[in-house]
């Protein structure tokens, strides 16, 4: 609970986004869930009328994809053949966590965003020349 009252700036953040949500004591986030607050009480380590106390639902999720469609330096989505050949798909681009990307299996923290948007103007720029 003390923590709660101790980090204004990122837990305030969090909770205007609706990813955390405030509870005034123990007992109130035991009623939200549905919990004997004796449960939360004892799953916690603290007492039924301490606060405020936050929660936030942890859900799985993909933070990044490091697969998609392979594509060349003009974004164009681009075929492959068993013997490893192929070419562009007319009027098809791809950006960002659609396209293979060039880290491969592994990524450099960040660099999704920026990978995103500049495969994305490309894209943009070769559809709009295209005239699609």
């Amino acid at each position: 609970p003390a923590a709660v009252e101790s980090d204004g700036v990122h837990l305030g953040f969090y909770t205007c986004r609706g990813l955390l949500v405030r509870h005034e004591r123990v007992s109130d986030l035991a009623q939200a869930l549905g919990l004997e607050a004796s449960t939360l009480e004892a799953a916690l380590g603290v007492g039924a009328q301490e606060g405020p106390v936050l929660c936030g639902e942890v859900i799985p999720a993909v933070h990044y994809s490091l697969g998609g469609v392979k594509i060349d330096t003009e974004a164009r989505v681009l075929t492959t053949t068993v013997d490893g050949g192929g070419g562009p798909v007319p009027g098809l681009y791809a950006a960002g966590e659609a396209a293979g990307g060039i880290h491969g299996r592994n990524r450099l923290a960040g660099n999704g965003l920026l990978e995103s948007v500049v495969f994305g103007r490309i894209a943009g720029r070769g559809a709009a020349e295209a005239g699609i």
